[in-house]
């Protein structure tokens, strides 16, 4: 093979590292001190830990979700099914 050949492919893989490197960095200050500072799904796990609560004292059907933040109602919540 051609050495000039073989200079281009270790560059391009250097190159293609360098880009994905930058590409990771770049993620991770945008979203990891963002995750870190807010967490914007504790809802969802107080709603799982509330749902799973009164499964339990309630013996409710795992199709009837029921929350306490539902007001006089039976606090029946449209919610993706609870494994």
């Amino acid at each position: 093979m051609d050495t000039n050949h073989l200079t281009f492919r270790t560059n391009s893989k250097k190159y293609l590292a360098l880009i994905i490197l930058i590409w990771v960095i770049i993620q991770l200050t945008i979203s990891l001190p963002d995750s870190l500072l807010n967490d914007w799904m504790s809802w969802r796990q107080a709603d799982t830990q509330n749902i799973a609560r009164n499964f339990y004292k309630n013996g409710e059907s795992i199709f009837h979700p029921q929350i306490n933040w539902g007001g006089n109602g039976p606090g029946y919540v449209e919610n993706e099914f609870q494994l």
